[in-house]
């Protein structure tokens, strides 16, 4: 007997104890995938709403952050104005306009295509 002649032969399959699947009819089958589908379009539909509410909340946290940071700026915008020495005033100025520009800066990292938009005007 040569390579060529050489005959591989496979077990009988067998059924294994708890597969109803060789009890099952096909429409049964059918069924099933389609049931199974259908939870999937429902959990993919759960999902893409969780997202929408996710992104929501996170530009309205953002935003809400910016204008705690806005107010931060003007309450030491105001101080500079009513410092009673020079030297006081140029700080709380200093302060003001870095609190401002971090603000910015950070923005700007968060949302690139924002700033390069706003930019552009």
């Amino acid at each position: 007997m040569s390579a060529r002649d050489t005959v591989i032969k496979f077990p009988k399959l067998r059924a294994i104890a708890g597969d109803t699947r060789e009890n099952e009819q096909p429409d049964d089958i059918i069924a099933g995938f389609q049931a199974a589908l259908a939870r999937e379009a429902a959990l993919r539909r759960e999902i893409g709403g969780l997202l929408r509410r996710q992104q929501t909340l996170t530009q309205e946290f953002e935003c809400r952050l910016l204008n705690g940071v806005e107010a931060i700026a003007s309450l030491l915008s105001w101080q500079s104005e009513a410092a009673t020495t020079l030297e006081a005033a140029t700080q709380m100025h200093v302060a003001a306009h870095r609190v401002v520009v971090k603000c910015r800066s950070s923005w700007r990292q968060t949302h690139p295509r924002l700033a390069r938009e706003r930019t552009s005007e």
